[in-house]
């Protein structure tokens, strides 16, 4: 099998190479597209995360998570400037004579 189509044009293993991969049985593989991959990260870590079950993303790359809604942000600054407030009002029960 040639390496057309299984490389794309930077070089890295394209989705019919990771296709050809998968459907390979073990020890069967292209062997220009093992070699590459042999010595490749990047093209391995891709091999790791398109055979994984589960979410398509990178290992380590957690998902975003929404943001505190506006009132919610105001509220908790309302509160700790109380807080503050009362610590610093408290302050002067220590400096009285």
């Amino acid at each position: 099998m040639s390496d057309q189509g299984l490389l794309d044009a930077s070089g890295h293993v394209s989705a019919a190479g990771l296709a050809a991969l998968q459907s390979a049985p073990p020890g069967r593989a292209p062997a220009d597209l093992a070699a590459h991959l042999a010595g490749c990260g990047a093209c391995q870590q891709k091999l790791l995360v398109a055979s994984a079950p589960g979410p398509r993303r990178p290992p380590g790359r957690k998902p975003m998570g929404l943001a505190p809604s506006p009132g919610r942000t105001i509220l908790l600054l309302v509160l700790t400037g109380a807080f503050v407030m009362l610590a610093l009002w408290s302050l002067r029960w220590f400096a009285a004579p």
